[in-house]
């Protein structure tokens, strides 16, 4: 009998798309996933799992056993995000050494009033009495974590091999562009056919429907257990705003200490 032969693929190895919270984490990263099924073909059981898989397949025509490999991290790196102040925190970029970063990263303003609903209305973590104007000058979660985090960014720039920044703002404005982008970052040649499905997918019309339904298994799209638009993780309520001294509070500080790196 003929022997089998075995190739091994590493389809996507050495990754990590980082961010700090409510800058879009989430929207990437379904994006992302649903980008990696249809381009490689596989089982959308898999969206869940996909960036730590290894799937088995056989071509009987062919008699070839192919692995094919997936590997890539999705994460803040601020495992303590909930319990220290910007004053302790301690971001180790370090474990980034050789790797290709997908970097991304959103105006304060915007990402502090989704932190906001994020924390009083779906995770209960600040009472509704606060308002997030306090929150803003919060030490646990305002505007210095944020610039404290982007910062050491700009320190350790030289760390990973590569680093791809991807701002919510140009998402928004040119989604299939900036995404191909990151995409070919990572050494991968897409096809505008799949980028096209896989943006249509991740819609925030879509992307609410998800997750009201409940009928997929990511916990980042989990349904709120509060009836409340502003739990929504695909958050589109505009009902909390700044008022303008603390817009103006920030983006003074924003255009003096967010490092010219993220092009703001």
């Amino acid at each position: 009998m003929e022997k089998i032969k075995k190739i091994e693929i590493w389809r996507i190895k050495d990754l990590a798309i980082v961010g700090y919270p409510k800058v879009g984490n989430t929207w990437f990263q379904f994006m992302f996933r649903t980008f990696i099924l249809i381009h490689f073909k596989q089982n959308p059981k898999y969206f869940s799992k996909i960036n730590n898989f290894l799937i088995n397949r056989i071509n009987i025509d062919t008699k070839t056993e192919i692995k094919e490999h997936f590997e890539f991290e999705v994460t803040h790196n601020m495992p303590l995000f909930n319990d220290e102040k910007w004053q302790d925190m301690e971001v180790d970029n370090k474990i980034f050494s050789n790797k290709n970063i997908i970097l991304l990263v959103r105006h304060p303003v915007a990402t502090l009033i989704s932190l906001y609903k994020h924390n009083v209305y779906r995770d209960s973590l600040l009472p509704e009495s606060m308002s997030v104007d306090e929150m803003v000058y919060d030490d646990m979660y305002g505007f210095n974590k944020y610039l404290k985090y982007y910062q050491t960014w700009e320190r350790d720039k030289d760390i990973p091999k590569n680093i791809f920044i991807v701002r919510y703002e140009d998402m928004q404005i040119d989604t299939f562009n900036i995404f191909k982008q990151a995409i070919v970052s990572i050494g991968i040649n897409p096809s505008n056919f799949d980028l096209k499905i896989c943006i249509k997918l991740s819609s925030k019309k879509n992307m609410q429907k998800i997750e009201k339904a409940g009928i997929i298994d990511f916990p980042p799209m989990a349904p709120s257990k509060i009836d409340d638009p502003r739990a929504m993780k695909v958050n589109t309520d505009t009902s909390i705003q700044m008022k303008p001294e603390t817009v103006e509070y920030i983006n003074k500080r924003f255009e003096k200490e967010m490092p010219k790196f993220f092009r703001y």
